[in-house]
């Protein structure tokens, strides 16, 4: 038969603590029994009221004595939630009488809101609710707007890469010139691979020129920042790395 309190029948939100005066109304919180019901009584005097509700949880025979009272109905029960007008109040605890005429003491940690703070309870939950309505209102109006601004600035960038011209050559990789001096180079053997075909002199070529640091191998469709052009070689920065390169007009897109 252990006993536990029944702590938050209705929470009071930011409302305090306000101590219940004669005339006002207010409900009563009860005590949770071990076969799940909550109720508590009322006492003849302020000491029983204090002692039953300090004493039952800890003596098994106190329990026992407790429950012989309740069930004689010296004590009037309660139910949880209940509500009671206080008539007065003593150390510890407070003399209510419920609806029905039945009165008695009860002790303070069992009075619980009066009617005024269940209202201003009420209507701080409605002003919460409202409040926490328009920041998550606010909160996806800024989202939409971010997310707006994100996808305007996507497009944006996708217009601008689909305008640059475009590195372009018969392989998944295309050589591009380090300088100047090695774009001429990169042509001299591309007009041997033309003259003479692409095999292993081709490629030897090649080779040497990538090993020398004169050559480096770009994906095909980079695309490019255009900085000069001349009939031998165009200065480029690939987009968006800008890494410098030279490639051969016939590398690039118009």
């Amino acid at each position: 038969m252990r006993l536990f309190a029944f702590l938050a029948l209705l929470p009071m939100l930011a409302v305090g603590r306000v101590e219940p005066v004669a005339g006002q109304r207010c409900s009563l919180l009860t005590i949770e029994w071990a076969d799940g019901t909550k109720w508590w009584v009322l006492t003849e005097t302020a000491s029983e009221a204090e002692w039953i509700y300090y004493a039952t949880q800890a003596d098994r025979e106190r329990v026992t004595k407790f429950s012989e009272k309740v069930n004689s109905e010296k004590w009037p029960k309660y139910m949880a939630g209940q509500m009671a007008t206080v008539e007065g109040q003593t150390r510890g605890s407070y003399l209510v009488s419920l609806d029905d005429g039945r009165r008695g003491y009860v002790v303070d940690r069992l009075v619980g809101p009066t009617e005024e703070q269940f209202k201003l309870a009420q209507k701080q939950e409605v002003e919460r609710k409202r409040v926490e309505a328009a920041k998550e209102a606010e909160r996806k109006k800024a989202e939409a707007a971010v997310q707006a601004r994100q996808e305007q600035a996507r497009r944006k960038e996708a217009a601008y890469i689909a305008s640059l011209p475009k590195l372009i050559g018969a392989g998944d990789k295309v050589m591009v010139a380090t300088s100047a001096d090695c774009a001429k180079d990169l042509q001299s053997i591309q007009d041997f691979g033309r003259s003479n075909g692409t095999g292993v002199a081709y490629r030897k070529k090649l080779i040497e020129l990538t090993t020398l640091g004169c050559g480096v191998l770009w994906d095909r469709g980079t695309p490019l920042l255009v900085e000069t052009r001349s009939s031998s070689a165009v200065r480029v920065r690939s987009y968006p790395g800008r890494e410098l390169g030279f490639v051969l007009p016939e590398n690039v897109t118009p």
